[in-house]
């Protein structure tokens, strides 16, 4: 039977969000003996939450998520971003920047020296006055683009996918441009 495709007792797979996630917060963060002490279960417990061969119970979810100090719709796959605070995750949702993104914005906008003062600034300027075209210069120096703009999509971005490397890169673009377009369009009102 392959690994990736084991089926549990209990109709979890290997593979659901809810037991990946878990052995991956398991690998980078904490290790199993300190989850089961700190769930009250035995380490046996947790490796079979982590393969998916046993359900997790709210209770323990919610534990969990509270230990790893992430959300427990992250747990479950329903969003890629791990902070509990729904007030991030909203925020990060809306713009469709990542929290690590987030949290460097934050971190500037806390700092009070000339240099952070000035980029937020900076920002700011760009995204009220209309700077969609920075923006797009931006992307094109990041590699987000892959080649100068060739022609329109149906937005009339003068975006194309035969711009792009792949098609995640195309994705994340239009996602990019709909987020400044929103932006762009409350600085008008």
């Amino acid at each position: 039977m392959n690994k990736n495709k084991k089926t549990s007792r209990t109709g979890n797979r290997y593979s659901d969000p809810l037991p990946t996630r878990l052995r991956e917060l398991l690998q980078t963060e904490k290790n199993q003996t300190e989850l089961a002490k700190f769930l009250g279960a035995s380490p046996q417990s947790v490796s079979n939450y982590a393969n998916g061969i046993d359900k997790i119970d709210t209770k323990k979810l919610v534990k969990i998520a509270e230990y790893f100090n992430v959300s427990t719709d992250y747990l479950l796959g329903k969003t890629d971003i791990k902070t509990p605070d729904f007030s991030i995750r909203a925020f990060c949702e809306y713009t469709g920047l990542s929290q690590p993104a987030l949290e460097v914005l934050v971190k500037m906008a806390e700092r009070k020296d000339d240099f952070c003062i000035g980029l937020t600034d900076t920002l700011d300027k760009v995204l009220t006055s209309g700077g969609i075209e920075l923006l797009r210069q931006i992307q094109i120096y990041f590699g987000i683009v892959a080649k100068p703009y060739s022609g329109t999509d149906e937005h009339g971005s003068g975006i194309t996918p035969d711009v792009f490397e792949n098609v995640a890169l195309w994705n994340a673009q239009q996602k990019f441009t709909k987020v400044i377009q929103k932006i762009a369009n409350k600085g008008e009102q």
